[in-house]
C-alpha cells in the first residue's frame, strides 16, 4: 500500500480529493462541471436566486433610466449549476413584463459566493 502512495499520479489524485472535501464540493461533482438541478420548481434556493436575477436586472434597468419594461418573477423552470469559486446557476425564469399576463422565458447566469450575488446576464430566450 505504501508503494501505491508513493506515485506521483496516487499522490495528485489523493490531493485533489481532499482538496474537493475541503472546500465543500458535493460528492460527485467536479469543479467546472455544469450539471442539471432536478425538482427545480420546488427548489427554494433556485427559486430565490432566480427571484434576485430579476430584482437585480431591473434595479440595474432603473439606474440606466432605460425604457425597458418592469419585470415580474413568475418561477425558475429550469436550472444548471457549475463549481466555480462558488456556485455559477444558469437559470430559465419564466417573467411577466409591465405587470401583464403574457409571460416571457428570459435566460440568466448568477454567480453565488457565500451571501453574495451577482446576476452576469439576463436575456430574452
Amino acid at each position: 500500500m505504501s508503494a501505491l502512495i508513493r506515485s506521483p499520479t496516487v499522490r495528485w489524485a489523493l490531493l485533489l480529493v481532499l482538496a474537493c472535501v475541503l472546500c465543500g464540493v458535493p460528492y460527485g461533482e467536479l469543479v467546472g462541471e455544469k450539471t442539471k438541478i432536478a425538482n427545480v420548481k420546488m427548489n427554494k434556493e433556485v427559486q430565490d436566486v432566480g427571484r434576485f436575477a430579476v430584482e437585480d436586472s431591473n434595479r440595474i434597468m432603473k439606474e440606466m433610466a432605460s425604457a425597458k419594461p418592469e419585470l415580474t418573477f413568475v418561477e425558475v423552470l429550469e436550472a444548471q449549476k457549475q463549481v466555480v469559486s462558488g456556485t455559477k446557476y444558469y437559470l430559465k425564469i419564466l417573467v411577466n413584463e409591465n405587470g401583464g399576463r403574457n409571460s416571457i422565458t428570459y435566460n440568466s447566469v448568477v454567480v453565488v459566493k457565500g451571501s453574495s450575488k451577482e446576476l452576469q446576464i439576463l436575456t430574452v430566450s
